[in-house]
Parts: structure tokens; C-alpha cells; sequence
């Protein structure tokens, strides 16, 4: 890295392009698990989804195709980036009936806004929101505790997370 001098990891196009392929190859075994998961998702009742912020956070990676995140760190003017679902903060959110806007920063500093409709994670949402401050995290979760309860869900050990998302995308 130039900026901070650390050592990073540099591949080959031809590591890379073997990456991806097993990604893919990985990806399209395991299809129908991961939409398994997406299905029990969303089927879960708005009170099932305020009791779980776990599985509130991962309806929102897998019915909205939004990063998981994980990885937010505070950007050069003291706002957070690289935000994801599980990094979610109260001032991030609008919730008007059952509409749902998403405003953050996300990888690479890029501005995310999502809009959507859906009453049941709007609830649930605005359970999670109750008494907390502008700057607190929504999801009482994590990333570990999300990859494993998607595991759970799509009853297979080789589901990743991000595995949502492509699905949404494809």
C-alpha cells in the first residue's frame, strides 16, 4: 500500500481467473441451498425477524442485494465507509410505513442509497432502531454470527454470505 507501506497480496491474471472459476463452479453447486435460505427468509414473520437482528440483517444482504459489510472504518473526514448491512447505524435508515431507505457509504467510499418496500423488514427494522442513538449500530450481530446462522439456513456448510448477494445480482 503507498499510503501506509504495508505489504499486500499481489496475484497472477491466471491465479485470479482460476479464483473466480472455482467461486462460480462453487457458486452454481450450491444455488439451490443458498435460494433454500433466501426462501426462509422470506417467510419469516415480522415478530420471528424483531426477536432475530441475525436474521433481520441477512433479509436485508439476501432480499435487497446489499453488501454484508463487516469492514467500516472511519474515512479521512471522520465518517464511517466501507459499510455494509451488519454496519448499519440508526442514521443511516428512513422508514416511512412500510418504505425503506438506505443511505451510507459504502466500499471504496462509494455513496449507496437503496429504497424499498417491504412491511415486514420495516417492522423489524423499526424495532431494532428503538432507543438507540444516531451513531449506534441497528443489528445486535455480527459477521461470524451471520455467516453461521445463513449456514443454518440454507442447511449447507459451503454457503457464504456473499453468496446472497450474486444470487439477488444473477
Amino acid at each position: 500500500n503507498a499510503k501506509t507501506g504495508e505489504l499486500g497480496y499481489s496475484y497472477s491474471h491466471a491465479h485470479n481467473k482460476e479464483k473466480r472459476a472455482k467461486y462460480w463452479k462453487d457458486f452454481r453447486a450450491n444455488r439451490g441451498d443458498i435460494q433454500k435460505g433466501i426462501r426462509k427468509l422470506r417467510n419469516m414473520s415480522v415478530d420471528h425477524l424483531k426477536a432475530s437482528p441475525t436474521d433481520t440483517c441477512l433479509a436485508l444482504v439476501g432480499l435487497w442485494g446489499i453488501r454484508h459489510g463487516g469492514e467500516a472504518r472511519t474515512h479521512d473526514d471522520g465518517e464511517l465507509t466501507g459499510m455494509g448491512a451488519v454496519d448499519l447505524r440508526k442514521q443511516d435508515i428512513q422508514i416511512k410505513g412500510d418504505g425503506i431507505t438506505l443511505i451510507y457509504r459504502g466500499k471504496h467510499n462509494r455513496p449507496q442509497r437503496f429504497t424499498k418496500r417491504n412491511r415486514t423488514v420495516a417492522e423489524a427494522m423499526a424495532h431494532h432502531m428503538e432507543g438507540k442513538g444516531r451513531s449506534d449500530k441497528i443489528f445486535d450481530t455480527s459477521t461470524s454470527r451471520n455467516r453461521k446462522r445463513f449456514k443454518e439456513l440454507a442447511g449447507n456448510t459451503k454457503v457464504k454470505v456473499k453468496d446472497l448477494r450474486t444470487d439477488y445480482a444473477n
